[in-house]
Order: C-alpha cells, then sequence, then structure tokens
C-alpha cells in the first residue's frame, strides 16, 4: 500500500515539473500596449503636459498569460510619479527604467524586454493658486437699479506659475448675465437667479490650463425702470386754498397763467404712458397759505402733480395773481 502511494506522489510530481517546464518553454516575445498616466509626487500641485503617454513595450511570458496581461493593461494606466524641478520644467522620463523597476509591471509576473518610445519629453510646472472676485457681466442697454449681490462673491483660479507673471492684474472671473437669464423680468422688482454661469475673463480666454471655481453663482438684482420723456401741450393750474381762507379773500389767477404750455416731464415709461393715455391727468396746483394771502401775493410757482417717480423737466413760470380779501358783512339784527 505504502508502495502504491508513493509511485502516485512521484508520478504527480513528475507531471507537475514536466508541465511547469512546458510552460517555461512557451514564454515567447509578444508585444503588450500600455498607458501610462504622469502624476505629481506627493501631492503636488503640478501641470504635467502631455498627462499620458502610450507605450508600447515587448514582454517575455507564457502565453497562458497574455490575455489576462493585456486586459488588465488596457483597464488601468501605468502610474509614473513626477517630481517638479525649480526653474527646470522641461523633464525627460526614462520609460525604459520606469517600466523595469516599476512594481506593478513586476507583479504581472513577466519580462520587459523593451519599450517604445524609450523616453517621454515632459513640461512640469508648479501650479499656483490665487483668490479673486466674481463680477457681474449684464448686456451694454441693460441698467441696474443698484448693485447685483453674488453668492457667492470670492472665487479661486489655479494656473501654472509661468502664465500669472503677466496677467496678475486682470484676474478676476466673470458672471454673464444673458438674455435667458432675463427673461420674465420685471424692471422695479428685485429678481434672484441661480446657477448663472461663470467663465474666465477674455483676457484668459486662451489659457487652456487655467482651472478656475465655482462654476455657478446665485445672482440677485434689479433692473432699472426705463425713463421716457413727453411734452404736455396745456396744464391747468389748479388753486389749492383751504375753505374757511376761500370765504375770506377773492383770488383771480391771470387769464394767460391759467394753462402752462409745453411742460416736458421725464419718469419711468409706465408712468409716462399712463399721462399719454389720459389715465392721470397732470394739474398745476397753485397752493395759496394763510401768509400768501395776507401779503396778497403778485405770482407764486405751482406745483406739478404727477404720479411716483414723475419729475418736471421744464422750469415752470410764476402764476400772477390777483388776491383781494373780502369786507366782512355785519350780521343782520
Amino acid at each position: 500500500m505504502l508502495e502504491k502511494i508513493t509511485r502516485f506522489a512521484t508520478i504527480t510530481l513528475i507531471a507537475v515539473m514536466v508541465w511547469l517546464y512546458a510552460e517555461g518553454a512557451t514564454r515567447k516575445q509578444h508585444t503588450v500596449n500600455f498607458i501610462v498616466q504622469f502624476v505629481a509626487a506627493q501631492d503636488q500641485p503640478l501641470l504635467i503636459s502631455p498627462p499620458t503617454q502610450n507605450v508600447t513595450a515587448t514582454v517575455r511570458c507564457a502565453t497562458s498569460q497574455l490575455d489576462q496581461i493585456r486586459s488588465d493593461a488596457a483597464e488601468t494606466p501605468i502610474r509614473i510619479e513626477v517630481n517638479n524641478v525649480p526653474g527646470q520644467p522641461e523633464q525627460t522620463i526614462d520609460l525604459d527604467r520606469e517600466f523595469a523597476v516599476h512594481s506593478r509591471v513586476n507583479r504581472l509576473g513577466i519580462t520587459i524586454e523593451r519599450v517604445e518610445p524609450v523616453s517621454a519629453p515632459l513640461r512640469v510646472e508648479k501650479l499656483e493658486t490665487r483668490s479673486v472676485s466674481i463680477r457681474l457681466v449684464t448686456p451694454p442697454d441693460l441698467e441696474l437699479a443698484g448693485p447685483a449681490t453674488l453668492e457667492p462673491q470670492v472665487g479661486q483660479i489655479t494656473l501654472p506659475a509661468s502664465q500669472l507673471v503677466n496677467i496678475e492684474g486682470v484676474l478676476e472671473l466673470i458672471a454673464p448675465l444673458d438674455q435667458n437669464a432675463l427673461a420674465g423680468v420685471v424692471p422695479g422688482v428685485p429678481t434672484d437667479r441661480d446657477n448663472i454661469a461663470v467663465t474666465l475673463p477674455p483676457a484668459m480666454a486662451s489659457m487652456p490650463d487655467a482651472r478656475f471655481g465655482p462654476q455657478k453663482v446665485k445672482i440677485t438684482f434689479t433692473v432699472k425702470k426705463k425713463e421716457d420723456e413727453f411734452v404736455i401741450g396745456l396744464v391747468p393750474v389748479v388753486l389749492n386754498i383751504a375753505p374757511n381762507l376761500a370765504r375770506q379773500y377773492d383770488v383771480t389767477v391771470d387769464q394767460e397763467n391759467l394753462l402752462l404750455r409745453d411742460i416736458k416731464i421725464k419718469g419711468p415709461s409706465d408712468m409716462i404712458a399712463r399721462i399719454k393715455s389720459g389715465q392721470f391727468r397732470v394739474e398745476a396746483l397753485l397752493r395759496l397759505d394763510p401768509e400768501d394771502l395776507e401779503k396778497k401775493l403778485p405770482s407764486k410757482l405751482p406745483e406739478l402733480r404727477l404720479p411716483a417717480g414723475v419729475t418736471p423737466v421744464s422750469t415752470l413760470p410764476l402764476v400772477k395773481l390777483t388776491i383781494t380779501k373780502r369786507e366782512s358783512v355785519p350780521a343782520t339784527p
């Protein structure tokens, strides 16, 4: 019985050794395409260009390994760390050496015989970040009633240090308020708009390496009501006297001053439209107080009765008056 067991174990061992020898004998040359990803060592803020490189490697491995190796190479890039060298942005990475010592390549159980290309030229620059203000940009024909508020008001721009030198004075982000955002806005009423896109200013539009944030802001703004002007041909003069004083004084307006002519006014377009259509009647009020009557003023400046926000542009003329105090009538016995 022992003899049989020993014989079986010996045969099995020989079979395994033969299989291993055969497998080793089938290790042939193959080509495997790798993607190399260059990354900053120790999470340094670096700009690496180009960030990736396609590498064709000639490898020696067992045929049974080939499909798995190619699948692994296609799915996961080979990461090679890069350091910043101050004053030396141009670097050359020895891919042949990097592949020979790379831990992940070694774990694949393959022998790298050569790689193509053997080296990769890179540009490695330190990145710097600046805090900048975000400025609202409105269409040329849009006038706001006051400063708009943005949330947030400050953003960040990250650029290679070499590019910051020439643009330090123009660093900002802009939030353009386009016609889509203005749809449905009522002039004079505060309006909120979320998700307004933030962009780089035109001076930085040609800088593909610039990174910035935030990407969106919230804006609160009020569009100024549009103003219009209008000339009123005739404005009637209306006396404004307390009833008890009207019983004591006779007031006569000069015939030529009963109507004011060609009075120019300005104000919100909707209010001017009401005046034009006759919905609001403009009058020149001549307010006379007890002192005016007692002094028997020969003339006084009238006041225009206008809707809210409408003001006169023309200089109003003095209205000539004749004021006479009535004689008291004795009571009948």
